[in-house]
Protein backbone atom coordinates (compact mmCIF):
# COMPACT_ATOMS: atom_id res chain seq x y z
CA UNK A 1 0.00 0.00 0.00
CA UNK A 2 1.62 3.35 -1.09
CA UNK A 3 2.14 6.37 1.58
CA UNK A 4 -1.44 8.24 1.80
CA UNK A 5 0.80 11.37 3.12
CA UNK A 6 4.44 12.59 2.48
CA UNK A 7 5.61 14.32 4.82
CA UNK A 8 8.65 16.96 3.93
CA UNK A 9 10.66 17.41 6.83
CA UNK A 10 13.40 18.64 8.51
CA UNK A 11 14.88 16.47 11.45
CA UNK A 12 15.27 19.62 13.92
CA UNK A 13 11.32 21.21 13.40
CA UNK A 14 8.97 20.47 16.23
CA UNK A 15 6.41 20.84 14.01
CA UNK A 16 7.50 18.61 12.12
CA UNK A 17 8.01 16.17 14.97
CA UNK A 18 3.73 16.85 15.92
CA UNK A 19 2.55 16.19 12.70
CA UNK A 20 4.44 12.38 13.00
CA UNK A 21 3.32 11.88 16.25
CA UNK A 22 -0.13 12.75 14.88
CA UNK A 23 -0.60 10.95 11.62
CA UNK A 24 0.92 7.85 13.99
CA UNK A 25 -1.74 8.71 16.50
CA UNK A 26 -4.51 8.67 13.89
CA UNK A 27 -3.33 5.33 12.50
CA UNK A 28 -2.79 6.83 8.81
CA UNK A 29 -0.13 5.40 6.45
CA UNK A 30 2.57 8.13 5.64
CA UNK A 31 6.22 8.74 4.40
CA UNK A 32 8.60 10.87 5.76
CA UNK A 33 11.21 12.21 3.66
CA UNK A 34 14.31 14.68 5.69
CA UNK A 35 15.30 17.85 3.29
CA UNK A 36 18.06 18.93 5.39
CA UNK A 37 20.89 17.80 3.73
CA UNK A 38 18.63 18.47 0.35
CA UNK A 39 18.26 22.24 0.23
CA UNK A 40 17.76 22.24 -3.18
CA UNK A 41 14.54 20.31 -3.36
CA UNK A 42 13.60 22.15 -0.08
CA UNK A 43 13.93 25.42 -2.33
CA UNK A 44 12.08 23.36 -5.41
CA UNK A 45 9.36 23.02 -3.50
CA UNK A 46 9.01 26.52 -1.24
CA UNK A 47 9.04 28.00 -5.02
CA UNK A 48 6.79 25.87 -6.25
CA UNK A 49 3.74 25.95 -3.42
CA UNK A 50 5.12 29.47 -2.24
CA UNK A 51 5.47 27.70 1.50
CA UNK A 52 8.17 28.70 3.37
CA UNK A 53 8.37 26.43 6.35
CA UNK A 54 8.47 22.91 7.06
CA UNK A 55 7.04 20.67 7.32
CA UNK A 56 5.30 20.73 3.84
CA UNK A 57 2.29 17.59 4.26
CA UNK A 58 0.88 15.95 0.59
CA UNK A 59 -1.92 13.78 0.51
CA UNK A 60 -2.55 11.22 -2.26
CA UNK A 61 -6.07 10.88 -3.29
CA UNK A 62 -8.21 7.91 -4.08
CA UNK A 63 -7.46 8.84 -7.52
CA UNK A 64 -3.57 9.31 -7.43
CA UNK A 65 -3.51 12.84 -7.13
CA UNK A 66 -0.73 14.34 -4.82
CA UNK A 67 -2.65 17.40 -2.83
CA UNK A 68 -0.59 19.84 -0.97
CA UNK A 69 -2.29 20.52 2.49
CA UNK A 70 -0.10 22.91 3.96
CA UNK A 71 2.04 22.84 7.50
CA UNK A 72 1.10 21.10 10.90
CA UNK A 73 -1.74 23.19 11.68
CA UNK A 74 -3.54 22.21 8.47
CA UNK A 75 -3.03 18.61 8.98
CA UNK A 76 -4.35 18.82 12.48
CA UNK A 77 -7.16 21.10 11.15
CA UNK A 78 -8.03 18.55 8.56
CA UNK A 79 -7.68 15.34 10.86
CA UNK A 80 -9.21 16.73 14.14
CA UNK A 81 -11.23 19.18 12.35
CA UNK A 82 -10.18 22.36 15.11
Amino acid sequence: MSNKYILYVNSQCPFCDKAVKLLKEKDKNFGVLDLKTRPAVLNELKEIYEWTTVPMIFKRTDDKTIKFIGGYSDLAERLEGH
